[in-house]
């Protein structure tokens, strides 16, 4: 399962020096990694998940989301969304208002 956020080049110097200073936090377990970069407008949290990750991983991805910020979720989850719907981590994403996005 993946989230996918495209961004534009920026050609306003205000706006790079705001991504500039953006706050990064890392969280790395054995079977997953998350990190959250943060800027003025939105969150952007980048995951990894084996598929045997343990049940933290939904509440260490619940501690890094702020629901009053706009947030995106990319990376690699290894669970099938179209087989695995029932998924906790799947039921825990749509629940709190997450789409489901797939890029080829």
């Amino acid at each position: 399962m993946a989230f996918l956020l495209t961004l534009q080049a920026l050609e306003d110097e205000e706006e790079l020096e705001l991504i500039s200073k953006t706050i990064s936090i890392s969280q790395k377990k054995f079977n997953y990694q998350m990190s959250k970069v943060s800027s003025e407008g939105m969150d952007v949290i980048n995951v990894s998940r084996s598929e045997n990750a343990p049940c933290s991983f939904v509440n260490d991805l619940d501690s890094l989301i702020c629901t009053e910020r706009t947030t995106y979720i990319i990376g690699d989850f290894n669970i099938c969304y179209n087989t695995q719907k029932q998924s906790k981590v799947i039921k825990y994403l749509e629940k709190n208002g997450f789409r489901y996005v797939l890029i080829y």
